[in-house]
């Protein structure tokens, strides 16, 4: 009932212990609070003689209030009795005594309700903002749901419980959220700016919730599918990252010199050559030699090099024109990868 509500006097179903002839001197009562479920007289009055208070009408829900004005005032007194002198002013609010029910008042049949939709049990569940409904103070009961939709694609929920045992239609609350899980995720050691090249040291794993939802917007779980790939934008100690949060940029660009390594009966031998076109780490790309004009393919690494595997051999000869000027020139060319295996051939 809204504060405008008025106030029925319930002669037909309450019957008041005093009979209306002996009138009593009384006041009205300014406290204006009902704790039970009915208003009773002495809500309204007090200084009521023994035996004369009596229950006469509903009270509102919980936490609501009901407003009675002069007139309404009079005729109550008048009905059983009491003697009170009313000015055309005076107006009484009765506000019935309630608790809020929070959060953890629901968590036992949402629980429920989403594990029977097919949540997972080990789930975290967060409610949206609400206000909180209010119940009588001595209302025990659980929150039953009544209606309930679950969405496991993105975790998220929509119910309805009813709440309270007045019977009164109103006594039903919408609550709506999602779900969490804890997961093992990479996430960032320090701080970083946007166009930073993770590595080993920039990652580690560590434990935080995560909401169900498309794969791209799913936190990585595997720090090393993250090195040697570049940071969008910048991110914080501690912050977990996601596939989205990276991008593959060039380690190795069209042109430049490479510094190429081929391990070979337990040496490492290495020359420079010149990248025919860009890489990121791990990507394979062709190089060639300058003076000979030999191309070959190799395995960009993190730090900018690029390894050749055992066995490789040349796949072509660059053709005139295909050997480009670097900025600092092709000075530096000159070992060709069979100088390095001892002209075996690569």
């Amino acid at each position: 009932m809204s504060a405008s509500t008025r106030l029925l006097i319930a002669t037909s179903t309450f019957v008041c212990a005093f009979l209306a002839g002996g009138a009593a001197a009384a006041e009205i009562n300014h406290r204006g609070t009902v704790v039970g479920p009915t208003v009773r007289l002495s809500d309204l009055f007090i200084g009521l003689e023994p035996g004369q208070d009596c229950d006469i009408g509903p009270a509102p829900g919980p936490g609501r209030s009901i407003s009675v004005g002069a007139e309404q005032i009079a005729a109550i007194a008048e009905q059983f009795g009491v003697d009170l002198a009313v000015r055309p002013t005076t107006r009484l609010s009765l506000t019935r005594s309630g608790r809020p029910l929070r959060d953890v008042a629901f968590d036992k049949p949402l629980r429920e309700a989403l594990i029977g939709a097919g949540a997972p049990s080990d789930m975290h569940i967060r409610l949206d903002p609400f206000v909180a409904p209010m119940v009588a103070l001595d209302d025990h009961a659980e929150p039953a749901v009544e209606q309930f939709d679950y969405d496991p694609r993105q975790g998220r929920f929509a119910a309805r419980l009813q709440i309270g045992t007045d019977g009164d239609g109103s006594s039903a609350v919408r609550l709506t959220g999602h779900i969490e899980r804890d997961v093992t995720v990479t996430v960032a050691v320090h701080d970083m700016q946007a166009g930073e090249t993770l590595g080993p040291a920039d990652l580690r794993l560590d434990t935080v919730s995560q909401r169900p939802g498309p794969a791209e917007d799913r936190f990585a779980e595997d720090p090393g599918a993250l090195i040697g790939l570049s940071l969008r934008r910048p991110v914080v100690a501690g912050q977990p990252l996601r596939a989205q949060d990276t991008i593959r940029l060039p380690l190795v660009r069209r042109g430049a010199g490479v510094r190429v390594s081929l391990v070979s009966g337990g040496l490492t031998l290495g020359t420079t050559m010149q990248a025919m076109q860009g890489g990121a780490v791990g990507d394979e790309i062709r190089l060639v030699n300058p003076s000979s004009g030999a191309i070959i393919v190799a395995r960009v690494r993190s730090d900018g090099s690029a390894e050749a595997q055992p066995g490789s051999m040349p796949i072509g000869v660059a053709r005139p024109g295909q050997i480009l000027q670097s900025a600092g020139g092709a000075a530096g060319f000159g070992t060709t990868i069979a100088d390095m295996r001892g002209g075996a051939g690569l």
